[in-house]
């Protein structure tokens, strides 16, 4: 796993145009973002990570999976990050 950490204040603001409004203050905050594939204990690993309370936002990014098979994890991993109150952020194909 690959994790971005920023100790400051980020700010986004949805305005009239449609600009999105993001405002968190948190000492820790962690970006983290997925390995290219997901290993046996992925999973448990996952948990034990957001379980800590200093991971903001999970990105999910796996290039060479079958749009089917990243439904199916996508779905395992938005309820692991429901359950730790962690946004979930999927990337674009």
């Amino acid at each position: 796993m690959f994790l971005i950490t920023e100790r400051k204040w980020i700010l986004l603001r949805l305005k009239g145009n449609g600009q999105l409004n993001l405002k968190i203050n948190k000492k820790k905050f962690i970006y983290l973002i997925s390995p290219n594939n997901i290993y046996t204990e992925f999973y448990r690993d996952l948990r034990k990570v957001l379980s800590s309370g200093k991971v903001s936002f999970f990105q999910l990014r796996l290039k060479k999976y079958s749009l089917k098979n990243k439904i199916l994890i996508g779905k395992k991993i938005q309820q692991i990050c429901k359950k730790y109150h962690v946004k979930f952020l999927i990337n674009d194909d």
